[in-house]
């Protein structure tokens, strides 16, 4: 199979720390430590890789025996080596991006 993003490029923001946060009921998510630094990267450089790591992330979280923490652990790995991959209503520039308000 041919590599379909070969020739694309797209830069991302990474943190080199994150951590998991609790809201008020309860409810895990995941920001950059506040101490974290950010850098540039693109993610589609190891796009086969990623793609392969997300789908065993995926298997892994509908296989009910494992643990929250192996869970929890296993999506860590995969935010530090990819970052939070999505869309955002502000460039993460700053570990602050969360509280940003659009």
């Amino acid at each position: 199979m041919s590599n379909l993003f070969q020739r694309t490029s797209s830069n991302w923001a990474r943190y080199d720390k994150y951590e998991w946060k609790e809201d008020k009921e309860g409810t895990l998510y995941i920001t950059p430590s506040p101490d974290a630094k950010v850098s540039l990267y693109n993610p589609l450089k190891d796009s086969e890789q990623m793609v392969l790591k997300a789908v065993n992330l995926g298997l892994m979280c509908m296989d009910k025996n494992n643990t929250q923490e192996q869970l929890q652990n296993a999506i860590m790995d995969f935010v530090t080596g990819y970052g939070l991959l999505g869309f955002m209503t502000a460039l993460p520039t700053t570990p602050d991006f969360i509280t940003y308000h659009v």
